[in-house]
């Protein structure tokens, strides 16, 4: 039973990460090498910048929280999270997952991605790429890796919690100028991929270093209505937002869209954002089906091969 639940879960997380992977790439093409997609990303952000100024320092306050100094604590307690509940394949899990998103992003955004000049015009905020985001990419990573070493019980509220967070981050750094919708979703899709081949790695330690007695704890069957009305809820609601961003955004040219029109651009990108998230994230819990990859009771010390 153990083998078959183990090999649909790992179906599931490779399938999962492929699918962000082959998203990200199709994301790329159309927002950042078509003139369309541009013109959308550069409404959403003319459209924050309408907000008042409370609003917008708010956001910069929020975003003063996500930096190289908060990713690192982060990544210090998570993982000492996972070594104390999961032992060192846990550990080295939750590492790729946080660690591997980040420098694959970096990665993506400074050596393989570039952002060609097609607007027809200067580009107002700017030429250089910044697809993904690193920000989103450290936000998203944190959440998703939480959900690897606590109870399962915990994912209802972490996923309500991190979604929200998540969201908010990405609306954040489009207000504030410092990114366009489809860099907050590539950083998103870079931090669900990479959390996807971690797991598939934690649980495949984890089977090879436990006893038969507990290999049992991994697998349980969800306990919670999240994988089942979360993910096609928050798919209608991110096709929904997709759509109606891309209309509003692209209908006139750069130097002919109004106030409104970008301030539509803004809230409708903001409900796109919102909308991925909450795909991802339910997603992310739905491969996972129910597996506790901290395996409760496995502690260091007490962690022996299993003989084959």
């Amino acid at each position: 039973m153990g083998s078959g639940l183990f090999l649909t879960r790992k179906k599931r997380l490779a399938g999962l990460a492929v699918g962000c992977m082959v998203l990200l790439l199709v994301l790329y093409v159309m927002a950042v090498r078509t003139s369309i997609g541009q013109l959308a990303g550069n409404a959403a952000i003319a459209g924050g910048e309408s907000l008042t100024r409370p609003e917008l320092e708010a956001g910069a306050q929020v975003l003063r929280w996500v930096t190289l100094s908060t990713l690192t604590v982060a990544t210090v307690v998570i993982t000492g999270v996972g070594l104390v509940r999961g032992g060192w394949p846990l550990a080295i899990g939750v590492l790729g997952a946080i660690g591997g998103a980040n420098v694959a992003t970096q990665v993506l955004k400074r050596l393989v991605f570039d952002r060609p000049a097609l607007m027809g015009v200067d580009d107002p905020f700017g030429s250089h790429n910044s697809f993904p985001s690193g920000h989103a990419t450290i936000v998203m990573s944190v959440v998703l890796a939480l959900f690897m070493v606590l109870p399962e019980s915990a994912n209802v509220p972490l996923a309500i919690g991190g979604w929200a967070f998540v969201s908010l981050i990405g609306a954040t750094m489009v207000e504030q100028g410092w990114h366009r919708p489809s860099d907050a979703i590539a950083g998103y899709l870079v931090a669900t991929a990479a959390a996807s081949v971690s797991s598939i790695f934690a649980l495949w330690a984890a089977r090879r270093w436990v006893s038969a007695e507990q290999e049992a704890y991994l697998f349980h069957d969800p306990s919670h209505k999240l994988q089942r009305w979360g993910l096609p809820g928050a798919v209608v609601l991110t096709v929904l937002g997709a759509a109606a961003f891309w209309i509003a955004a692209t209908n006139r040219a750069w130097l002919d869209l109004t106030p409104q029109e970008t301030e539509t651009s803004f809230w409708l990108a903001v409900v796109f954002l919102a909308g991925s998230a909450a795909v991802l994230i339910t997603a992310f819990l739905a491969a996972l089906g129910g597996v506790d990859l901290a395996a409760p009771g496995i502690l260091p010390g007490i962690i022996r091969p299993r003989k084959r």
